[in-house]
């Protein structure tokens, strides 16, 4: 599975135009792309992603690249939760990206590699489909793997790993 900003051909992305302010891509704006094993069935297969330019340029974003059985990717949930966390690795900040769970308590927590929870990020209700968690500050916390855990009416719904990198 991929992630790309949009649905844009070669030709498209090379034609899209000059942002003079800087630009990121908000979380509408990424797609998912998932190819089925007919799709992969060679036994050598090469993934190549190429930015060529020519003068100004945009800059390119690309996410969250997971090779391997689509049942091993997927951490299965409910309500078709999503949780982003960018950078990652991160050298103590970082931000946290919470999608449908609309109309839900939610309560998101750091868990260390033990299970143990070593601090609540958020908890209440999250009115729209997408929630963003910015510039949540982990420079107090020691190097090492982390576990953000996402409750929405107290169940868990999904889990993403952490690395902290000082």
């Amino acid at each position: 599975m991929w992630r790309a900003l949009g649905s844009l051909t070669p030709v498209e992305a090379a034609n899209a135009g000059l942002y003079t302010t800087n630009f990121k891509p908000e979380a509408n704006e990424w797609n998912d792309t998932i190819m089925t094993k007919t799709q992969l069935q060679n036994e050598n297969i090469k993934f190549k992603f190429e930015y060529v330019t020519n003068g100004s340029t945009n800059n390119f974003y690309i996410d969250n690249i997971k090779i391997g059985e689509a049942s091993a990717l997927f951490t299965p949930s409910v309500n078709d939760s999503k949780l982003s966390i960018y950078p990652n690795p991160t050298n103590g900040q970082a931000v946290i990206r919470l999608e449908n769970l609309a109309d839900m308590n939610v309560e998101v927590k750091l868990v260390n590699i033990l299970g143990a929870e070593v601090r609540n990020l958020f908890e209440g209700e999250i009115v729209s489909n997408y929630y963003v968690l910015d510039k949540v500050d982990l420079s107090t916390l020691e190097t090492g793997i982390y576990f953000v855990k996402v409750v929405a009416n107290g169940n868990i719904v999904t889990t993403d790993k952490l690395i902290l990198s000082k």
